[in-house]
């Protein structure tokens, strides 16, 4: 499959979507990737821009991805750990103990935190 814009679970011009539908990987990280890039790169905005120029739009069947949601029933604060913990196979205490460390070493570990808080909806179940 060709490297392409998505109509299907875009955000903004579905560069990310369309990168995820052509690699097999749900869009999310590839937005969370962008994000991390954006902030200690800084040239991703112009990256997304001309991606968004060049790139053509794909009708391609809509790929069912295993979605990230924030767990409203196991949290501790906004259920992104809980959400996190069923895509890597893991604890919840795991995830969160993990987020906790890399806060402490001085990573960006609050700001991915508050970007899934914000921009995550909560398991519809």
């Amino acid at each position: 499959m060709q490297l392409h814009r998505s109509i299907h679970d875009k955000m903004i011009g579905g560069i990310c979507s369309g990168i995820g539908e052509t690699i097999g990987v749900a869009p999310l990280y590839i937005r969370l990737l962008f994000l991390v890039l954006s902030v200690y790169a800084g040239s991703t905005f112009w990256l997304y821009l001309l991606l968004w120029v060049i790139l053509p739009v794909l009708d391609a069947p809509a790929v069912d991805y295993k979605r990230f949601y924030r767990n409203p029933h196991d949290k501790m604060i906004a259920g992104v750990c809980s959400g996190l913990a069923p895509i890597f196979s893991t604890d919840a205490t795991v995830i969160r103990l993990v987020f906790i460390g890399f806060g402490i070493l001085g990573g960006a570990s609050v700001w991915i935190y508050l970007v899934l808080w914000l921009f995550s909806p909560l398991d519809p179940s």
